[in-house]
């Protein structure tokens, strides 16, 4: 994968698209062969290191005990200004201030799932990686909340390296290339319009689906 570049991973329910995640997180390790980021090998690199590296957002964000501040700047890297700046680009400023600002007691039952995957898009951008990881980061979520993650990843990562799993075709149609997971496998690794070219497996994904998101 180059640097820069966006790459939608997607395949059936249990391929292994998860598991690709948790290889770069160093939650997985890998049997055979090797990973590497920026000609590093992964296991050269502490978890901790990698984990800096790499921006997630999950598709059930875990929300910590504590304050606002440390939910979104869990390293205690970041400034005010730029975390001040990230929950304002994601639209949640307004009810962080009812909540005591920063540094309020964020309770959990408090957050919707939109709400929290907002959260977790405001802990991407302080700071942001040179990695954006996203795991059906909107699945779970309303237009609204889908529609606002979709423009911070649009203008705030436009030059990141972005690794997305997701089944939504309207974004898997606008990466560089799609990575095909199938029983464990890459089976597929080309741009949208090249496998669309041809009758290959994401053809078939793609026809299938087409009408459901």
């Amino acid at each position: 994968i180059k640097t820069g570049e966006k790459v939608a991973v997607c395949g059936p329910s249990g391929s292994g698209k998860t598991s690709v995640i948790m290889t770069l997180l160093q939650m997985t390790k890998v049997k055979s062969g090797s990973v590497s980021i920026d000609k590093r090998d992964l296991a050269s690199i502490q978890p901790s290191d990698i984990r800096l590296r790499l921006n997630v957002t999950p598709q059930d964000p875990y929300l910590m005990p504590g304050t606002i501040r440390l939910n979104i700047d869990p390293h205690t890297v970041a400034s005010d200004d730029e975390i001040l700046r990230a929950v304002k680009k994601v639209g949640l400023w307004r009810q962080i201030q009812t909540n005591g600002g920063l540094d309020g007691d964020l309770k959990d039952s408090k957050w919707s799932m939109g709400e929290r995957q907002l959260l977790a898009l405001a802990r991407a951008l302080t700071p942001r990686s040179p990695i954006l990881i996203l795991d059906e980061a909107t699945s779970n979520v309303d237009r609204e909340t889908e529609s606002i993650t979709q423009k911070v990843i649009e203008t705030e990562f436009a030059n990141k390296t972005i690794i997305a799993v997701t089944h939504r075709l309207r974004y898997i149609t606008k990466s560089d290339r799609v990575a095909l997971i199938k029983n464990g496998e890459l089976v597929e690794f080309d741009s949208p319009s090249a496998l669309l070219a041809r009758e290959s497996e994401f053809a078939g994904f793609f026809t299938a689906f087409r009408g459901s998101f």
